[in-house]
């Protein structure tokens, strides 16, 4: 495990103002933590990270709207950098750069989503709770769900799946009209009362917090008051409301007199185009409007007040800066560094090159990722149709000095390739499949990404280019967020104008083809699904979500064997998904071809043991199915009987499996018992009579003395 590989010594007792040498007599980086002593006293930490929030959002960094009094406050209180990046636009990777110290290229997260953060990696968490932390994290988007393994280390994670959170009102144009609907977001009144209430529990024992807001993120839908406050800008509106509840936690932080002992880091992962350089939001480009990002220390005593760092800093710095600043020893083998020098002044400017990377141009275009590099005042951005500029001057990026500065352009490029040459090998539980959940979800958020025919992984590191100029695919990705606006709203007529020119445009692209299918789905043309299905697979065979609805399009059309030929493909490549291994043993049913249908079942069940439906669906096949050498009344009892208790409750799906297993082996007035159990469930639950009706078939078959046969004989 990372842990004990990466576990560090923790007794290092200089404070801001000590040497920054190490002492020769201190144990080494990779001593077993518990040989460390702890220290008497542990500073706290807060790491607040605004999602989506550009530096030029706050009025420290010269924002004109009155967004960010709480902010501005902080910043003449505590140490502000004026001049900090991020390693990506996109949330789930910017993140684990944060907490890792590494690029994403090292920690293995490339975009948010098909990824999570591998437990080989060290986080900041979990050296503060090997030090004796008590660590907690309040996470407001599904994006960093604790599924994506971005909050490991933390002792407890509460995000959009947890109990009792309260989620974002948005309002959403449906039907005309501007409707209120939730979004899967917290509220950062959420957010704040949650940090608020751990601080009040929490006060009296050494802790690591991070409070994550999302409210600055689309759709903007900011409360009347902030609103009525910014009436020219909703984001800017946002920007304030969740500054608001900022405020409303460091108050209770200050009143709890734990400012001095307390290091409040605040920052972003990214900020938003805003429709600079064409792009809506964020995600596909790498230009200052959305890498640049607010980097603020505050509370511990001894941190110099109204202090403002010029120099360029990155976010993978952050996690070497706090540890450096509580007391510890620095993270192992990362590419971030401390930034306490440039705090205590023994410097003006580290010399630090900033690295980042923006790979959805790749999973939605099948153009080469964006990647930049900066050394102070120089930033240059490798694609199709280089750019370099000189941020100083031009801070909007409006002027490309690819051209009259040949020199500084050759230069940066051949750091760049330095930077990427440090990518280690690539780590295959970094990759993960998009489920349709987490796509749903993605795509309420205004997330238009797809996976493409394979993840960007650290193996397939390559400085060459290919596909078109990112920037000539503006006008396509507004197509595409319009497009799955009203996908999203199921207005598939409306959607058909944006969608048709979006695929015409762009025919191997992984978005356009699965929204072009999903609309035609949606209209029910079916036969204009299986062209448009099959082209978008010859570029690119593993876009399951297009092959899924290929099956639908060739099951419409009475295609049913070459429906079950995309399945078994889609189980081969994609195993333990549930609907599609619910729909093969359908289809394989219809088809009679039961013996097929049996092996699939037992291979799937043995390699696939927590998919709880389908283990009920091997039970069911093994109690009832025609072909008499295909069942095993013993052995459907055995799988149903465990399948039942690892669900923890009396399901009458998986009790009915039960009694027709019990029939199968002649043992009727058990399953007649059990059966009477199922009815009387469905009853509670208010069943509809035609379903009870089925059940109470089975039942007069038992009180018949005969077993169930699927299809019946």
């Amino acid at each position: 495990m990372a842990l004990m590989r990466f576990a560090v010594a923790l007794a290092l007792t200089f404070v801001l103002t000590a040497c920054s040498e190490t002492p020769s007599d201190v144990p080494a980086a990779n001593q077993a933590a518990s040989d460390a002593a702890p220290l008497e006293a542990k500073p706290n930490l807060v790491v607040i990270t605004l999602d989506t929030t550009r530096a030029d959002a706050l009025g420290a960094y010269g924002q004109g709207f009155p967004t960010s009094p709480v902010f501005d406050r902080l910043a003449r209180e505590g140490v502000l950098f004026e001049d900090a990046v991020a390693t990506s636009p996109e949330t789930l990777p910017s993140h684990a750069s944060i907490f890792t110290g590494k690029h994403p290229f090292a920690h293995g997260v490339r975009g948010n989503a098909g990824y999570v953060l591998s437990n080989d990696h060290l986080t900041l968490a979990e050296v503060l709770n090997t030090a004796g932390y008590t660590t907690h994290a309040e996470v407001a988007a599904v994006v960093m769900q604790e599924s994506t393994q971005i909050a490991q280390g933390f002792q407890s994670v509460r995000d959009t799946n947890s109990e009792g959170v309260h989620f974002k009102a948005v309002l959403r144009e449906r039907e005309g009209e501007l409707k209120a609907e939730v979004a899967m977001a917290r509220d950062g009144s959420d957010i704040a009362d949650s940090g608020i209430a751990f601080l009040r529990e929490h006060a009296d024992t050494p802790f690591f917090l991070w409070l994550h807001f999302f409210d600055a993120h689309a759709p903007y839908s900011p409360p009347a008051p902030q609103a009525a406050l910014i009436p020219e800008s909703r984001y800017h509106a946002e920007v304030a409301y969740q500054d608001e509840q900022l405020g409303r936690f460091i108050s209770e932080l200050e009143q709890r007199g734990l400012r001095d002992d307390t290091l409040v880091i605040i920052t972003s992962d990214h900020g938003e185009g805003l429709f600079e350089h064409g792009e809506r939001t964020h995600s596909y480009f790498l230009y200052e409007s959305t890498v640049r990002i607010p980097l603020l220390l505050w509370g511990l005593e001894g941190l110099p007040a109204g202090q403002r760092i010029s120099s360029l800093v990155r976010s993978v710095d952050i996690a070497p800066t706090a540890l450096d600043l509580l007391g510890h020893y620095p993270l192992d083998d990362v590419d971030g560094v401390s930034l306490a020098p440039l705090v205590r002044g023994e410097t003006a400017d580290l010399g630090l090159t900033a690295y980042g990377e923006a790979t959805r141009i790749t999973s939605t275009f099948n153009i080469s990722p964006l990647r930049y590099v900066r050394e102070g005042q120089w930033k240059y951005i490798h694609k199709v149709g280089p750019e370099v500029y000189d941020v100083e001057a031009d801070p909007r990026e409006l002027v490309n000095r690819i051209e009259s500065e040949p020199e500084v352009a050759a230069n940066l490029r051949t750091r760049l390739e330095e930077v990427v040459r440090k990518a280690p090998a690539g780590q295959a539980d970094s990759v993960v499949a998009i489920t349709p959940a987490v796509e749903a979800q993605l795509r309420a958020l205004g997330y238009v990404e797809m996976q493409g025919d394979a993840p960007l992984t650290s193996d397939r590191e390559s400085l060459e280019l290919f596909g078109e100029d990112p920037r000539t695919k503006t006008e396509d990705m507004d197509l595409a967020s319009q497009a799955v606006g009203a996908v999203l709203a199921k207005k598939y007529a409306e959607a058909m104008q944006w969608v048709e020119p979006l695929w015409l445009r762009n025919p191997t692209s992984p978005l356009a083809a699965n929204l072009m299918v999903e609309t035609l789905t949606g209209l029910e043309r079916w036969a204009e699904v299986v062209p448009v299905a099959e082209k978008s697979l010859a570029a690119n065979e593993f876009n399951h979500a297009v092959r899924e609805r290929l099956v639908t399009a060739l099951e419409a059309t009475g295609r049913i064997e070459e429906a079950v030929t995309h399945l078994q493909f889609l189980d081969e490549h994609r195993p333990c998904h549930e609907v599609t291994m619910s729909m093969l043993n359908d289809l394989l049913h219809r088809l009679r071809r039961f013996e097929e249908q049996s092996e699939m079942l037992r291979v799937d069940a043995e390699r696939c043991p927590g998919v709880l439906p389908h283990r009920n669906n091997y039970a069911w096949a093994l109690a009832t199915l025609p072909d008499e050498k295909l069942r095993d009344g013993a052995k459907s009892i055995r799988i149903i009987r465990q399948a039942i208790a690892d669900i923890g409750r009396r399901d009458p799906a998986f009790l009915d499996t039960l009694a027709a297993g019990l029939a199968e082996e002649g043992r009727f007035e058990e399953a007649e018992r059990v059966q009477l159990e199922v009815i009387e469930v469905l009853k509670q639950a208010g069943a509809p009579e035609e379903v009870r009706r089925l059940f109470e078939n089975h039942l007069d078959s038992y009180r018949s003395k005969l077993p169930l046969r699927d299809p019946p004989v």
